[in-house]
C-alpha cells in the first residue's frame, strides 16, 4: 500500500513540474507558440497554418469541394491491377488572391492514387476564400484527404 502512495505522489509532483514548466514556455514575450508559421522559402512570405482570424475556405461550402472532389475523381487501377482503398493526405496553398498553389501529397496511398488527388485538386474550380490575419488576406495551408474505395 506505501508503495501506491510512493507512486501517486511521484506522478503528481512531476506532472506539476511539467504544467508549471508550460506555464512559463507560454509566458515568455519572445516566444510566440501558439501562432505557428511555415514560411514559402521562394518569395520569403509567411505561409499561415494556424493564428489567422478566420480559416481559408471553399465558396459556397466546404460540401461543394468535397462533392466536386468525389464528382471528378477517376479511381483507377494501380499498377498491379488492384483496387487500393484508403486515403491520400493532401497539402496546397490557398493564395491571397483565392488561387491555390504547391499541390502536394503528404501522405501517400499509391502511386496512381496520388496523381489522381494531384489532377482532381489541380483543376478546382477557383473559389477560394483567403484566410483573413488582422483584417488582411494571407496566404495559408490547407490540408484534406480523399478517398478512394
Amino acid at each position: 500500500m506505501k508503495y501506491h502512495k510512493t507512486t501517486f505522489i511521484l506522478k503528481a509532483i512531476i506532472t506539476s513540474l511539467i504544467v508549471i514548466n508550460s506555464f512559463h514556455l507560454f509566458s515568455q514575450d519572445n516566444c510566440d507558440l501558439l501562432t505557428y508559421t511555415l514560411y514559402h522559402k521562394a518569395k520569403g512570405e509567411k505561409i499561415y497554418v494556424s493564428g489567422f482570424d478566420s480559416a481559408a475556405n471553399y465558396s459556397p461550402s466546404y460540401n461543394e469541394l468535397l462533392l466536386f472532389i468525389k464528382n471528378n475523381t477517376i479511381y483507377q487501377l494501380d499498377e498491379k491491377g488492384n483496387h487500393i482503398q484508403g486515403k491520400v493526405y493532401a497539402s496546397f496553398i490557398v493564395e491571397k488572391n483565392g488561387l491555390i498553389s504547391d499541390i502536394k501529397v503528404i501522405k501517400s496511398l499509391s502511386t496512381s492514387c496520388d496523381k489522381e488527388a494531384i489532377r482532381v485538386l489541380s483543376i478546382l474550380p477557383n473559389k477560394w476564400r483567403p484566410a483573413i490575419k488582422n483584417g488582411k488576406p494571407v496566404r495559408s495551408q490547407f490540408n484534406l484527404s480523399i478517398s478512394f474505395s
